[in-house]
């Protein structure tokens, strides 16, 4: 895991990808910052449980999903370094969690209170900006997400897993690949099956 300071230089220069960052907003947002390291299989959030903070993903990996009254997971999203991780509509709404975030691998995050966010919000223009920019990036993702439901093949859903998560996608289990796919994990072996061919092929 990365020592503090540089893992906050790398959630600092992630932010200012979304928008820039003055030194004086920044200087008032790192206060509020918690350093923690969760062991693999710890939870972050589970259901009908308040969620109070927002967390910042210096590394590991942590995964978002539902779980049905019979038991059944359905896998929502995977976080990785970099990336923001928190149940925003129990945030915003004020209500109890529906979903769970647990840690697939030891994680490393700095988490803020959402309170705590807010009055940045509410007190410098640039976390204002970065808010609202955060918040159209999530808005494309879920509806390219629901697009890729109604448009893509199971393989061309895999495929794009891949190309977003890159080299972290052979460190997730595949049941948790195909529960995030809505497929089962008889079907991703084959589809996995059908690409390794496909690509043996092209290199003979």
């Amino acid at each position: 895991m990365l020592p503090a300071m540089d893992a906050l230089t790398m959630i600092r220069l992630g932010l200012q990808e979304i928008g820039p960052i003055t030194d004086e907003a920044w200087n008032a947002f790192e206060p509020f910052l918690q350093e923690k390291r969760l062991k693999k299989g710890t939870f972050f959030a589970m259901e009908g449980l308040p969620a109070r903070d927002i967390a910042f993903v210096a590394s590991g990996i942590l995964r978002m999903y539902y779980v049905r009254e019979d038991g059944r997971e359905f896998n929502k999203s995977f976080v990785t370094a970099g990336d923001i991780c928190g149940v925003l509509d129990a945030l915003i709404l004020n209500q109890p969690s529906r979903l769970y975030i647990d840690t697939l691998s030891p994680c490393h995050l700095f988490t803020l209170p959402w309170a705590s966010l807010e009055a940045l919000f509410d007190t410098y223009p640039c976390w204002s900006r970065i808010g609202r920019r955060f918040a159209y990036l999530l808005s494309v993702k879920k509806m390219r997400r629901e697009a890729s439901f109604l448009l893509d093949s199971a393989e061309e859903r895999y495929r794009c897993f891949c190309n977003e998560y890159g080299g972290i996608a052979q460190l997730i289990p595949d049941y948790h690949i195909a529960s995030y796919l809505g497929i089962t994990p008889v079907a991703l072996c084959r589809i996995k099956k059908r690409i390794s061919r496909t690509a043996s092929s092209q290199t003979l």
